[in-house]
């Protein structure tokens, strides 16, 4: 079922918003058009790593190349032709980034910029990403030290727009300060709100202790999956610094 809420948690700096980006990319160069909601980086920072990860420009030197514009076209035109020597051009999907001031936006100002989408451009949304889900402000009249309610009317509102809009939805939350460089992380290190976990239909951990960290490695670990059983939940994925990308992942035992 596409209509899900899947949930990535990591410590600050842990990699949530790098990973979300990189779903964005791969969605969309298998034909979907994406959005992708930043309530903390900006719209800016957040185009430039998708362009280093999408159109295979060194991050370190986007903001020079990316003035260059034929080139950029050029990259942007050689994504819809296909691998394997096929005369058709593949689809490529959109990827439309906004930008709300964390606290400034809520589920009903999501739903509404999705139904814009659609109805004024045209565009039909088949990926939500939000990053990330504690800071969209909650509704009027719920107290912001009742965490677990926030956490669940918040999970309940992004399911409804994957349910509404026929879409997964992808967002992240923080772990706990005690589980940050584990070596291993469970569901008891959700901080915030235990609801959003329990709301969730996937609910993932980023494990990246400082050794990986030096390998550029990451683990990606499942930790619950509300339909069906889930024999291999853990993936070895590296990081390519160049691009942003994330590369060669491999299943691993747990």
């Amino acid at each position: 079922d596409i209509q899900t809420l899947n949930v990535i948690m990591a410590q600050t700096n842990g990699g949530k918003s790098l990973w979300m980006q990189n779903f964005a990319i791969r969605s969309a160069d298998m034909g979907y058009n994406v959005l992708y909601v930043t309530l903390e980086m900006s719209e800016r920072k957040v185009i430039k790593r998708m362009g280093a990860m999408r159109l295979k420009i060194p991050i370190n030197d986007y903001d020079k190349m990316s003035k260059d514009v034929e080139m950029i076209k050029k990259k942007i035109q050689n994504l819809s032709k296909s691998d394997g020597g096929d005369l058709f051009d593949k689809k490529v999907g959109k990827i439309i980034t906004k930008f709300w001031a964390a606290g400034t936006a809520t589920v009903i100002d999501i739903d509404n910029y999705i139904q814009k989408l659609k109805e004024k451009k045209e565009i039909k949304i088949d990926l939500v990403i939000v990053d990330y889900i504690t800071l969209i402000a909650a509704n009027k009249g719920l107290g912001a030290d009742n965490l677990f309610m926030k956490g669940k009317q918040l999970a309940e509102g992004l399911r409804a727009i994957g349910a509404k809009y026929r879409c997964p939805v992808i967002t992240g939350v923080q772990v706990a300060k005690d589980a940050w460089n584990a070596s291993d992380v469970t569901l008891e290190s959700v901080p915030e709100s235990k609801a959003i976990a329990e709301t969730a239909d996937s609910f993932w951990v980023i494990i990246r202790t400082e050794e990986m960290r030096r390998q550029n490695l990451f683990r990606f670990k499942l930790l619950k999956q509300r339909d069906g059983d889930f024999l291999k939940s853990q993936i070895l994925i590296k990081l390519n610094p160049t691009y942003l990308s994330l590369e060669g992942d491999q299943f691993i035992d747990q």
